[in-house]
């Protein structure tokens, strides 16, 4: 930051106030209306223990987000709340999703997402390859 602000002529301190109102910014989605045939859920943990849960449509565009702590059902059914049931979402399998998709959308088929199946593949001995 202190290489920005003197590139453009000030100290660092003016140039953190000066963007400021950057950090009161709170991005919000609309809300979803529409049913989706699929949906994608994806968890990523990030620095000092925040997790970001995404529900998305097939073309990948982000739905639904929430902060939590951990992926837990409660986190769950956060995300969940107001979105109608989707025919079927892909997810990485994680008991308090599919835990609360039984729950929440009770007629919803969950299919464990490829990439997280391939990541988990054994060899015939049984360790991890």
């Amino acid at each position: 930051m202190a290489d920005l602000a003197a590139d453009a002529g000030a100290s660092r301190w003016t140039l953190a106030r000066c963007m400021s109102w950057c950090w009161d910014l709170e991005p919000a989605l609309p809300p979803v209306l529409d049913r989706h045939h699929s949906l994608t859920f994806d968890g990523t943990y990030l620095a000092h223990g925040w997790c970001l849960l995404v529900l998305a449509d097939a073309r990948s565009r982000p739905l639904a987000v929430h902060w939590c702590d951990s992926e837990s059902r409660a986190s769950y059914r956060a995300l969940f709340h107001g979105m109608p049931a989707p025919d079927a979402l892909t997810c990485d399998g994680d008991r308090g999703c599919l835990a609360q998709v039984k729950v929440s959308w009770p007629g919803t088929r969950a299919q464990h997402c490829l990439a997280q199946r391939l990541t988990r593949v054994r060899d015939p001995q049984g360790a991890a390859s």
